[in-house]
């Protein structure tokens, strides 16, 4: 049972009283709803969806995107991951999940103009954050370790 104090606590850790860059990007994994949530700013932000699975987060002041949600995340990604399987191999840099890939299948796929310059932006700004592949749980981890040998 979560008493009061422990919800201020809670509420107290996303709204700290100083700025603080190195808690940026903030991740919010929802493995049940399947949703991943990104947010790399603290600036005040207003969702536009841009397709069924991808909401922009757009900054008030700036208009710059301060983050995204990204619904059916596991899906996506497996469905992606079914028709190019050899891309599971470039999904992980470091640890770092490169999602700048899928936004950039997106806007490949497209024949919408307006919506391929969204996946462009959102692949520009997603190359910048640091999502820890093996916190979203759905994706194959798989380490660089064996040398290439091919055999003619």
């Amino acid at each position: 049972m979560t008493t009061e104090m422990d919800f201020l606590s809670q509420i107290q850790a996303f709204a700290p009283t100083e700025y603080v860059a190195t808690r940026f990007p903030l991740l919010h994994v929802d493995k049940e709803g399947d949703c991943l949530e990104v947010i790399h700013s603290d600036e005040p932000y207003n969702g536009e969806r841009i397709d069924g699975r991808i909401t922009l987060y757009r900054g008030v002041e700036s208009g710059d995107i301060v983050g995204v949600l990204i619904k059916g995340l596991s899906t996506w990604i497996n469905r992606v991951l079914k028709n190019f399987p050899g891309m599971v191999l470039d999904l992980n840099e470091g640890g770092r999940f490169k999602l700048e890939l899928f936004f950039e299948i997106e806007q490949f796929k497209t024949g919408d103009v307006k919506l391929a310059m969204c996946y462009k932006k959102l692949k520009l700004e997603a190359e910048k954050w640091t999502v820890d592949i093996k916190e979203l749980g759905i994706v194959p981890h798989i380490e660089m370790t064996q040398q290439c040998e091919l055999t003619r």
